[in-house]
């Protein structure tokens, strides 16, 4: 078997059946392991892709430094002691 990235949809849908032939390997097998590890990647990826939801919203939806409760001169204060 030969081990590649996923860069395509074609190559998720292929990697998705792969875990599915597996899903009844039993334990300990070759088999068994390949399912786990690609189950587990599958998982984290899903979580991945979560983050990066959150993310963008975070992103898209920041708070200024005033609503953070922050004075704006606090700001000019912090450069002035970079000496910026």
């Amino acid at each position: 078997m030969e081990i590649k990235p996923i860069r395509t949809d074609e190559e998720h849908r292929a990697a998705l059946e792969t875990t599915e032939a597996l899903w009844g390997a039993e334990e300990g097998t070759p088999g068994g392991g390949l399912r786990d590890v690609a189950a587990r990647i599958h998982e984290l990826l899903h979580w991945f892709a979560e983050a990066d939801l959150v993310l963008e919203a975070t992103l898209a939806d920041t708070l200024t430094r005033e609503e953070l409760g922050f004075a704006p001169e606090v700001a000019e204060a912090e450069a002035d002691d970079d000496g910026e």
